[in-house]
């Protein structure tokens, strides 16, 4: 017997056969985290989230199963959605902005496509910050998006980083990027 409870339910003890290996706390995470499960339906149910913002979900970009929203915030999602991409976890999101810029289709929607960046990720990456804005509602949003679009008809990429949001994300403070 062990004495660890199981990382779905919480209720009952570790059944050693229903040990997972693979699922990931982060995207960032290099090695898989320590979850084992009291049986087949806690496992199942562990990667439904049907059953819970924290179950793990499967990334085709880096061939993770990483769970669905932070942990330790409770709040921060780890998975992208687009047409363009499909889903995607947060990790190969920002690589694509990396290397892309955030697109003009998205701007040209009034979408301020963009993430919670670390400053210093970006520089790493060539970026520069551009300036800084305060975004409240639709109005706000747009002309930033039609800024940004003139900055990629000169030739740059662009990207968003979000520095201060409200929960909805449609209020607060983001800054522009350019490389």
């Amino acid at each position: 017997m062990s004495n660890k409870l199981c990382s779905f339910c919480c209720e009952k003890e570790v059944i050693e056969e229903f040990s997972k290996v693979g699922q990931y706390n982060s995207p960032w995470d290099k090695v898989p985290a320590s979850n084992g499960y009291c049986g087949e339906e806690c496992l199942q149910n562990s990667e439904d989230s049907y059953y819970s913002d924290y179950a793990y979900q499967y990334c085709e970009g880096c061939s993770k199963n990483i769970i669905i929203r932070c942990p330790s915030n409770g709040w921060h999602e780890y998975f992208r959605y687009s047409k363009e991409h499909g889903q995607e976890c947060l990790k190969c999101y920002q690589e694509r902005l990396f290397k892309n810029g955030i697109s003009e289709e998205s701007l040209e929607k009034g979408t301020l496509e963009g993430s919670f960046f670390d400053d210093s990720d970006l520089e790493k990456e060539g970026f520069k910050k551009y300036d800084d804005y305060f975004v409240k509602g639709t109005t706000g949003a747009k002309a930033i998006c039609l800024k940004a679009l003139a900055l990629i008809n000169e030739g740059k990429k662009i990207l968003v980083n979000y520095e201060r949001l409200s929960i909805l994300g449609d209020e607060g403070s983001i800054s522009l990027w350019i490389k």
